[in-house]
């Protein structure tokens, strides 16, 4: 026997009086809940493991072409210089040095200016190159950046 209220079939599990779910026991709907809970937190960790190595990965990545860049330039530099004193080319050795030199201590200047880098590095600093912090005397000849540019030509 069917059952007919205005004109439509009840139904046990219509949604249009409002009452989705009264069918279903509290277990059940805790449980659905608990699920989706627990899976949307599953994706959510797994996602952030992923990025998190991938932009690991990344960082690392630039770091290492970073460095490269770097060791190149210094290679360069102590190979000249060790070409220049083989040559008995003293002069063009020490310049080279010396630029050299004058380059690494205006690094060093900014990096004090830094809160990061600057207390990181100020006790090494007195230890070996005092003269950076301003605590002794200059024992090279400085040449100073003019326009992005280093000369032993110029006049210190």
């Amino acid at each position: 026997m069917s059952m007919i209220f205005s004109g439509r079939q009840a139904n046990p599990i219509s949604t249009s009086d409002g009452d989705f779910g009264k069918s279903m026991n509290w277990k059940t709907r805790i449980a659905l809940g608990a699920s989706l809970i627990v899976s949307h937190f599953a994706f959510y960790v797994l996602g952030s493991v992923l990025n998190r190595h991938m932009m690991l990965g990344a960082f690392a990545k630039e770091v290492q072409n970073a460095n490269a860049t770097v060791d190149l330039g210094l290679y360069v530099d102590y190979r000249d210089t060790a070409l220049a004193i083989k040559a008995k080319r003293y002069d063009d050795a020490l310049c080279a040095t010396e630029l050299g030199a004058s380059g690494r201590y205006d690094d060093l200047k900014a990096c004090l200016t830094t809160k990061d880098c600057g207390p990181a590095i100020k006790e090494q600093l007195r230890k070996v190159a005092p003269e950076v912090l301003g605590e002794a005397p200059m024992r090279f000849t400085y040449y100073r950046s003019q326009n992005g540019i280093r000369s032993c030509e110029r006049v210190p």
